[in-house]
C-alpha cells in the first residue's frame, strides 16, 4: 500500500512506527509563568512567610499542615530528578607503545586482545546486573 493510502487508513492519533507525533517538542510557553514566578519571588522570603504561617498555632492545624506539606515535598520527600554520572578515566592506555610501528600481523593481535578485553568487561557487567 502507498504511503498515502496507510495516512488514510491509520486511526487519528496514531503515527506510522518511528515517527514522532510532536517533532518540534514541549514548547516553552508552558514554562512561561514558572519563570516569571522564578524572576519575582525571593525565596527565602516566600520560605519565611510560610514558616511562619505554620507556626502561627491561631491557625488552626489543617490549615498549617496543608500549607506545610507541598514544601516538604518539593524539598524533602520527592527524590531529586538530577541523575549522578560516574567518569572514570582507564589507568591503562588503549593501545601499546610503538602500535604505529607494529606490522599488519602485530595490529591485529593487538586488535583482537582489546577486543577480548572489552567483551570480558560487557560480560562482567551484564553478570552484575542480573543478580
Amino acid at each position: 500500500m502507498d504511503q498515502e493510502g496507510e495516512s488514510r487508513s491509520r486511526k487519528p492519533g496514531t503515527w506510522p512506527k518511528g515517527v514522532s507525533g510532536n517533532p518540534g517538542g514541549r514548547t516553552r510557553s508552558g514554562m512561561a509563568f514558572a519563570d516569571a514566578v522564578r524572576r519575582k519571588v525571593d525565596p527565602e522570603e516566600a520560605l519565611d512567610l510560610m514558616l511562619r504561617y505554620v507556626r502561627d498555632e491561631s491557625v488552626p492545624l489543617e490549615k498549617r499542615l496543608a500549607m506545610l506539606l507541598p514544601w516538604l515535598h518539593a524539598g524533602y520527600l520527592k527524590p531529586p530528578t538530577a541523575t549522578a554520572i560516574d567518569i572514570r578515566t582507564r589507568s591503562e592506555p588503549v593501545l601499546p607503545a610503538g602500535f604505529d610501528a607494529m606490522s599488519l600481523a602485530e595490529k591485529a593481535r593487538v586488535a583482537a586482545e582489546i577486543r577480548a578485553r572489552a567483551d570480558a568487561r560487557l560480560l562482567v557487567g551484564d553478570d552484575d546486573t542480573e543478580g
